[in-house]
Order: structure tokens, then C-alpha cells, then sequence
């Protein structure tokens, strides 16, 4: 999620409290970056999301594969 914030400039859920958040976090799918910032590319889309994926088996392992994917800004 840091790195979703880092790229947008905010947090992919947004709550009253804590604990709203975590339950958005949760229950909801994270939006695409290009949702909230229209100038981020399809590619870095696609590498946050799959560095963020809910199951592990969509994830980056080990680091090295995901230096490899890491798109040029």
C-alpha cells in the first residue's frame, strides 16, 4: 500500500476511523492507480497491482523478479 501511496499521492481506502479503513481494505478491491492519477501508466498499474495482489501466489517472488518487472519511468 505504501507504494500505491507513494505513486498517487494518497491511500487506496479511505475511512472514519482505523478500523473502517481496514474493513474497506478488506472487503474492497484496490482501484487502479490511473483511477486517481490519469498520467501513471498502464505498466506501473500493472506492477503495483501485482505487487499488492491478495493472494501470494499473484505476487513478485523472489525480489529479483520483481526488479526485473519494475517498469522505466
Amino acid at each position: 500500500m505504501i507504494l500505491h501511496e507513494a505513486i498517487v499521492g494518497c491511500t487506496p481506502f479511505k475511512g472514519d476511523s482505523p478500523i473502517a479503513v481496514g474493513f474497506a481494505a478488506c472487503m474492497q478491491a484496490v482501484p487502479p492507480l490511473r483511477s486517481t492519477r490519469a498520467d501513471v501508466t498502464e505498466a506501473w498499474d500493472a506492477f503495483v497491482h501485482r505487487a499488492i495482489a491478495e493472494e501470494p501466489e499473484g505476487r513478485f517472488s523472489p525480489a529479483a523478479e520483481m526488479r526485473a518487472a519494475l517498469p522505466s519511468a
